[in-house]
């Protein structure tokens, strides 16, 4: 890796779709118990920040063989903002020059509503824009003019997107719902009910806790990349509530993958859930976040071309990523500010990632991660 040979680039990336996900797993009927299993423990104005790294060295010469290997000496990007809203605006352009025919929009401010809405916004086809509770941003108002979606969703209730920014944003669409619940795990299950209703049966569903985002930044993505839902439960819980298990069988889910270790999600969820399905549950945890992160996309890509990082420190960025991670499809991991962990790399050479494009800002992750400054 030459970290001093960063240049700009002026040319937009287009990020290449694929027909499908080569998966490193096989669904075999019954066979959950044998997947990846782990220790149970913007408008104009906004600005897109786009630095490539690894062409060539300050001098100009040319490198040897292994500097030269695209897998060895992968490029980065940053798609970036001067705020959260910016950002996702700028992730929603990469995603999608040309329109999309629906855009969610979420709280930018809480995490929870959004963790459900990445994943159902990929599989709809379009992206996830973040906003504050009382007020529509410029910069959201103008992507969504850009978009020209036929139908905007709103997740989370009024207390998450008030109802004045509800009307502000049917002013700019057709159709516009809004999918909530008196909780956040009834909002997780109505997005998902009305998202991914009559399009199954689904082989699998990710599971996540609703109380804190680290161990579930990832698995909106992956999801996303499944195109298949994340519901959200209550992490603490002795077992899983009747509402979820209902839903779970509604939508013709055979297993699950919880995200997360027992500390996220009980074993008691675990084992309920496992009443109701007919493949089980298999769980995705590592030692921390970033570990996790690394395992629950493993569950999905067996090779990648690209790959996205984004900070584990906060979760806007990841969020308004997911939509996009799971449309391309391509992994989404998270990693802290300074730097970019053994594990991630490494499976990143596994999969044959050759571009690394960076969410958010220097504030979110530095330039340490931009040159793949290995911890």
């Amino acid at each position: 890796m030459h970290p001093n040979c960063l240049r700009t680039t002026a040319t937009p990336h287009v990020f290449r779709r694929h027909p499908r996900v080569a998966r490193r797993l096989v669904a075999v009927a019954g066979a959950l118990a044998l997947l990846l299993a782990a220790p149970t423990a913007a408008s104009a104005g906004a600005a897109v920040d786009v630095r490539t790294t690894g062409a060539a060295g300050d001098d100009g010469a040319a490198l040897g063989p292994a500097d030269t290997d695209p897998v060895l000496n992968p490029t980065t990007a940053r798609l970036a903002g001067a705020d959260r809203y910016e950002t996702a605006v700028a992730i929603s352009r990469a995603g999608h020059p040309e329109g999309s025919p629906v855009v969610y929009v979420a709280s930018g401010v809480g995490f929870a509503d959004a963790l459900s809405a990445g994943p159902a916004a990929a599989h709809a086809g379009g992206p996830l824009l973040l906003t504050p509770s009382s007020a529509l941003p410029s910069v959201i108002r103008s992507e969504i003019e850009r978009l020209a979606p036929e139908q905007i969703v709103v997740v989370g209730g009024e207390g998450a997107v008030s109802a004045d920014v509800y009307a502000k944003l049917a002013a700019l669409a057709p159709d516009i719902r809004r999918d909530s619940g008196p909780d956040r795990y009834a909002t997780s299950r109505v997005v998902n009910e009305r998202a991914f209703g009559g399009d199954g049966p689904f082989t699998v569903s990710l599971v996540a806790t609703g109380r804190d985002y680290p161990d579930a930044l990832s698995a909106g993505a992956t999801a996303g990349a499944w195109g298949v839902p994340v519901i959200l439960v209550d992490g603490l819980a002795s077992r899983a509530d009747a509402e979820t298990k209902a839903l779970l069988q509604r939508l013709g889910i055979r297993g699950v993958h919880i995200v997360g270790g027992t500390g996220a999600v009980t074993a008691g969820v675990e084992k309920d859930l496992g009443t109701v399905l007919v493949d089980g549950v298999a769980r995705q945890a590592g030692r921390d976040r970033y570990e996790t992160s690394v395992r629950v996309n493993a569950a999905v890509f067996g090779s990648a071309d690209e790959a996205l990082l984004a900070t584990g420190g906060d979760f806007a960025d990841a969020l308004a990523g997911a939509a996009l991670a799971g449309s391309v499809p391509m992994p989404l991991w998270v990693v802290p500010k300074t730097c970019v962990p053994k594990l991630t790399l490494g499976e990143g050479r596994y999969l044959g990632v050759t571009r690394y494009t960076l969410l958010g800002g220097r504030g979110a992750l530095d330039d340490r991660v931009a040159s793949l400054d290995q911890c």
